[in-house]
């Protein structure tokens, strides 16, 4: 989706797919994958996008690769990792969650580290919820739902061709609600003062 942004919003945009069915989205290769956003400037942004299964473990939240040994957790991406890849790159950084307890991946110490440094989330449930997935639909609920609202369902005003991050979140918020039978509701976490602002355009 947003390498069909180009030319459109985005003068320019580099990705980095880690799930191609040649490139497997292991341990190693999503830590390698996180140096990208070093290249990152100021007038850019950033975007990572996680789908897959997460954990809590105590006070820690666990990305699971996957070559996951799930007796170990040595072989997990501690959140940390992630958080501080995009905490150290420039530029606008939205982060997109679709993992089991995702929300639970912000205690109030990463929540307080993200805004601290302009971070914009949004996981697709809250600490106590599981990400739902329906067979039919192809991805998760909240991947559907977001691509969905990506390419147009989400324009509240619908003449200006544009989706805002609030658009985008109202939007997600009514649309995974009803998909799931108000078991899952995506969570948006952005910084103090938070200003809207344009995500993609039509």
């Amino acid at each position: 989706y947003f390498v069909k942004q180009q030319g459109k919003l985005y003068n320019k945009v580099e990705t980095l797919l880690l799930a191609d069915g040649f490139t497997r989205p292991t341990a190693a290769n999503i830590k390698q994958a996180l140096n990208l956003f070093k290249q990152a400037q100021p007038q850019d942004t950033v975007i990572l996008f996680l789908a897959g299964h997460g954990v809590k473990e105590t006070a820690d939240y666990y990305f699971m690769p996957y070559d996951t040994d799930t007796n170990n957790l040595n072989s997990m991406i501690k959140w940390d990792i992630l958080q501080n890849a995009l905490e150290d790159s420039k530029g606008r950084r939205i982060l997109l969650v679709d993992t089991c307890h995702s929300g639970g991946a912000y205690n109030s110490r990463l929540v307080k580290d993200s805004s601290d440094n302009n971070i914009v989330v949004i996981s697709a449930t809250d600490s106590q919820s599981v990400a739902q997935e329906h067979k039919n639909l192809g991805h998760g609920v909240f991947t559907h739902a977001l691509l969905q609202g990506l390419q147009g369902k989400a324009d509240m005003l619908g003449d200006d061709k544009v989706i805002t991050i609030k658009e985008l979140d109202n939007y997600l918020s009514v649309i995974v609600k009803n998909l799931t039978n108000g078991s899952q509701v995506p969570v948006l976490h952005a910084p103090g003062g938070f200003k809207d602002f344009v995500f993609a355009k039509l």
